[in-house]
């Protein structure tokens, strides 16, 4: 991206972010981009007010410009080209039934096989171990909040307000993948699509987050970024088979 291109966006108006410290902050990156810098810390360290309909910015187009913006900056852009000659381990998401999707791997030998409804997953079975998938209530929050942050990992501090109430309050969407022994083993939330704001946490404070880059499906990137910045994983839709040619350790 492009001084030009950060200086000259433009968004629909409504109930959002204040217009004027939006375009603030657009016009900051542009120059930071003229400079040869990159615009990224300018965003994770953004404040936005919440204004009127007459007098903000509609915080959903604003959020992902940014993010594409950021994810852009980490050359994801490449990414895209090329797709299955990527290094690493390949493996695709092979629908077998209505609730059912098995991991396999280059060979057809099958990693993880998980069942499903209405979109939420219900069980995962791997090396022999089932695991099931239940939504975090409050209670669970209450003897978990401290293990991981409230808040959606890696996320700029001006999502925040939209996102949460009272400090501390949980991601209304939390779910959590319990072992045999109904022990957590990760906890998921957010989406993956639109605003690209899925993201998985692990007990310690340890997360990933899967920024997406590319407007259209058939054509978009999606990234694993670990809470130390390292990607570990990126996947792509093809042919309604979901591709990860690069698993790291």
């Amino acid at each position: 991206m492009t001084g030009d291109e950060a200086r000259n966006a433009r968004f629909s108006e409504g109930y959002g972010y204040d217009r004027s410290e939006v375009d603030d902050l657009l016009n900051h990156i542009a120059a930071e981009l003229d400079a040869g810098r990159p615009g990224g810390p300018l965003i994770q360290n953004a404040l936005f007010r919440k204004k009127s309909r007459r007098a903000g910015y509609q915080w959903g187009a604003v959020d992902l410009f940014l993010e594409q913006l950021l994810v852009a900056e980490r050359g994801l852009q490449e990414i895209g080209r090329d797709f299955g000659q990527q290094p690493g381990t390949c493996l695709s998401v092979v629908r077998t039934g209505i609730r059912r999707r098995e991991l396999r791997t280059a060979e057809q030998q099958v990693v993880s096989v998980r069942d499903s409804w209405l979109g939420w997953c219900t069980t995962l079975s791997a090396g022999g171990r089932t695991f099931t998938s239940k939504r975090v209530d409050q209670l669970a929050w209450l003897n978990i909040a401290g293990t991981i942050s409230s808040y959606r990992p890696g996320e700029p501090t001006h999502m925040r307000p939209y996102c949460y109430g009272p400090a501390g309050r949980k991601d209304l969407g939390l779910k959590q993948l319990l072992d045999e022994a109904g022990t957590p083993i990760l906890y998921s939330g957010g989406i993956t699509s639109g605003q690209a704001a899925g993201y998985v946490k692990f007990p310690g404070h340890r997360w990933l987050r899967f920024p997406v880059q590319g407007s259209r499906r058939a054509h978009a990137i999606m990234t694993a970024v670990d809470q130390a910045g390292n990607e570990v994983a990126r996947y792509r839709s093809t042919g309604g088979r979901y591709r990860s040619p690069s698993i790291g350790s």
